[in-house]
C-alpha cells in the first residue's frame, strides 16, 4: 500500500502523513491505531524501529546486493553499507524508499 491509498485509508490527507512519518507532527494513539489497522500490523510493530540489520535482511530476502538496492531506491552504497552496520540510522525517508523499491520487485 503506498501513501496515497494509507492516507485515504486512515483519512488524513497525505501531507499530513509525510509530517507525521517524518516526526514534524506528534502521533495520536488514534492515528497509530488507524495506520496499524489498515497496515495489517500491532501498534506495537508499527511502532517498533527498524535498525540497518532490518535492511541486510530485507536486501537478502530480494537476493540483491548493495549496488543493486542502491540502483533501486537512489540511496548512495556507502550510505546502505553504513546503515548496515550501524553507523548510520535507518530513517523512515530511506525505509520508505526501500519499501516503495521492493513492492516493485513484488509486482
Amino acid at each position: 500500500m503506498d501513501n496515497h491509498e494509507l492516507a485515504k485509508k486512515i483519512g488524513v490527507t497525505e501531507d499530513k502523513l509525510a509530517r507525521i512519518m517524518r516526526g514534524q507532527e506528534p502521533m495520536s494513539i488514534e492515528f497509530a491505531y488507524k495506520c496499524a489497522t489498515a497496515l495489517g500490523v500491532s501498534v506495537e510493530q508499527l511502532l517498533t524501529i527498524p535498525d540497518g540489520s532490518t535492511l541486510t535482511e530485507l536486501r537478502n530476502q530480494y537476493g540483491l546486493k548493495v549496488a543493486d538496492l542502491s540502483s533501486l531506491t537512489g540511496i548512495d552504497n556507502n550510505v546502505i553499507e553504513k546503515i548496515e552496520l550501524g553507523e548510520l540510522p535507518l530513517t523512515p525517508d530511506i525505509m520508505g524508499k526501500v519499501d516503495n523499491a521492493l513492492s516493485l520487485l513484488d509486482k
